[in-house]
């Protein structure tokens, strides 16, 4: 079953891989942050929003000579 991947998530499956409690999940509902979704009665967050989420906390990328500008700051403070 290597070939299948879980593509839909419980509360506490989410607020695991996320590393938050359900309330804070909740809270992140209310406020629009991360949208779930609802079968029946269930609660269920798709792995893409749970992606989308994450990447949106990390920001857009640095630009390439930003990152290498900032790798010569940091080697040039620790001489070795």
């Amino acid at each position: 079953m290597d070939h299948l991947s879980k593509h839909h998530y419980s509360v506490p499956e989410t607020c695991y891989t996320l590393g938050i409690s359900r309330s804070q999940l909740y809270k992140l509902v209310s406020v629009g942050d991360i949208r779930p979704i609802k079968i029946g009665s269930r609660t269920l967050f798709t792995d893409r929003e749970i992606e989308r989420f994450s990447d949106d906390l990390l920001g857009p990328p640095m630009a390439p000579q930003y990152r290498m500008a900032s790798t010569r700051q940091h080697s040039s403070q620790n001489p070795d």
